[in-house]
């Protein structure tokens, strides 16, 4: 299954060159194998996953994962697991920090390709890199526990980000685990939604057509906002999604049977996402949690 996005933008990148990257996200690996979320086993999702990018024809530039790479409270042997998962992809990969994540545990256990530190707030990975005309930017949104499952964006990082817009001259992609922006759904905009999202969008809105997209993850489904001229884009999980409808008042797990990611091109004037979808061997249901827990 496809889906296909595509977004025109008005920036002169006549110094740039096209490329390719993969965006994948809540792989919410745990600490066994066999370790089930929501009646599923995310670790042979995430192995189905490398082993079919690793595969394809046109290979991708890089790999971004936008957060929730381990499950529930991060530990040791989730974090084991999943760079034994992730150092067989072939390509470099860059992890953005989520909510069941610490930024210890991926600088830890995740190899990461060339970046260089945004803030000097070393428990924070916010990072940027430079590839072929472009700059990639990641926010580290993970905020203190009680706010779970918002995040938070440090001061620093504000500041960071402000000096980028005044100074910068690439064109910009920013990642960040947590939407900045409502969604119409009641109970993501009430629970999951990153605290200072006005803030950072307002902010957003002055870098113009420099600004090609906010890619994040954290809602477990494939989603394309553009507000003010900012163009916002999200992918489902690699193990289960969320329903959730506009009046929803609590998230439904919906297993597709499906693992997700998106095939992103940056070429000219034209930035294209495409949805795809491969088979993870996990049966059909839509359940809530309470359901879940009979």
């Amino acid at each position: 299954m496809i889906l296909l996005i595509v977004y025109s933008y008005c920036y002169n990148t006549t110094m740039s060159k096209s490329i390719r990257f993969i965006h994948i996200s809540d792989t919410h690996i745990g600490p066994t194998k066999d370790f089930k979320l929501y009646n599923v086993a995310p670790y042979p999702c995430a192995e189905k996953i490398v082993d079919y990018l690793n595969n394809l024809k046109e290979k991708p530039d890089f790999i971004i994962h936008s957060g929730d790479v381990a499950a529930t409270i991060p530990d040791d042997p989730s974090f084991k697991n999943a760079q034994e998962i992730f150092s067989k992809l072939k390509y470099p990969v860059y992890y953005v920090t989520g909510n069941h994540d610490r930024s210890s545990f991926i600088k830890k256990y995740l190899n990461q390709g060339d970046r260089i530190d945004l803030v000097t707030d070393v428990s924070k990975n916010t990072y940027y890199f430079d590839l072929k005309g472009y700059r990639f930017i990641v926010l580290d949104g993970r905020g203190p526990d009680t706010i779970d499952p918002h995040g938070s964006l440090s001061e620093d990082q504000f500041k960071a980000l402000e000096q980028e817009i005044t100074n910068g001259t690439l064109p910009l992609v920013i990642f960040i685990h947590y939407p900045p922006i409502e969604l119409d759904s009641l109970w993501l905009n009430k629970n999951m939604l990153l605290l200072e999202g006005d803030r950072l969008h307002s902010l957003l809105k002055k870098v113009g057509d420099r600004l090609l997209c906010v890619f994040f993850g954290h809602i477990h489904r494939g989603m394309q906002i553009v507000k003010d001229g900012v163009f916002y884009s999200s992918i489902g999980s690699t193990f289960m999604q969320f329903a959730w409808y506009p009046s929803q008042e609590e998230p439904v797990m919906e297993s597709t049977g499906l693992s997700y990611f998106n095939y992103v091109t940056i070429e000219d004037t034209q930035m294209t996402v495409k949805e795809y979808s491969i088979p993870n061997g996990n049966n059909y249901f839509l359940k809530t949690r309470r359901e879940l827990a009979s």
